[in-house]
């Protein structure tokens, strides 16, 4: 099997601390939806997220690498993973909030991470922005996009944050724990879309998760407990 991302070794550590990602090794298969789980603090979202270097202020990567196309992510320059960013490989936080910019409309958000990696004229990021809203169940703000996203339900925000993640049809999606912030039904809606959406366009999925009911929906899943792969 094809894999599409492979983590070697990886251990990360805050400065003056010991090592809270402890030489994690993950293969994930492409077209395939693997399941990172584990309870908070863990190190599951801090391996996750350092395959695109977006880790919290004073965590470090020790050793490890993180090869995607044959090239090592992390070691890249800003510039060459600013690339990869919301393009062949996105992300949907568990916060929308602190992803969304509140001082911009949504359509502007959507519109500018198209425009950003593709030749487009406005008129097309326009007429795509509306496409994606319409694919993530936000049909009636797609009718009035120029909205804030203090505008916005929880729920409607995290549909609008994976309108965003979706917007350049990413080879990996990594989904950090999604439905953290929202209510039963809420969740289930959202896992229920971004399973769909993720079989539509075809693309790999990384589930970061501490529900083990949603792991069980995931063709592979990886349990890490104190830094350290278990399962």
């Amino acid at each position: 099997m094809e894999k599409i991302i492979s983590i070697n070794n990886l251990s990360i550590a805050f400065s003056k601390y010991a090592e809270v990602v402890k030489k994690v090794n993950i293969d994930v298969v492409k077209g395939k939806t693997t399941a990172i789980v584990g309870e908070s603090g863990s190190g599951k979202t801090l391996s996750a997220l350092s395959i695109l270097k977006l880790l919290p202020n004073g965590a470090n990567i020790k050793t490890g690498k993180i090869i995607y196309n044959n090239k090592n992510l992390l070691n890249l320059s800003q510039k060459e993973i600013q690339n990869i960013r919301g393009n062949k490989i996105s992300t949907i936080f568990q916060e929308p909030m602190t992803s969304l910019n509140p001082l911009h409309t949504i359509n502007k958000q959507i519109e500018e991470i198209i425009t950003t990696h593709n030749t487009i004229s406005k008129k097309e990021a326009e007429e795509r922005t509306i496409k994606l809203l319409n694919e993530v169940g936000l049909n009636d703000i797609s009718s009035r996009p120029k909205i804030y996203p203090y505008e916005l339900s929880g729920g409607q925000r995290q549909r609008a944050m994976i309108a965003m993640s979706i917007a350049n049809e990413p080879d990996l999606l990594i989904a950090d724990e999604p439905t953290g912030n929202l209510d039963k039904k809420n969740s289930e809606d959202v896992i229920k879309l971004i399973f769909q959406l993720k079989k539509d366009f075809g693309s790999t999925l990384i589930l970061v998760t501490h529900d083990t009911s949603v792991a069980k929906l995931c063709d592979r899943i990886i349990k890490i407990d104190n830094g350290l792969i278990v399962k």
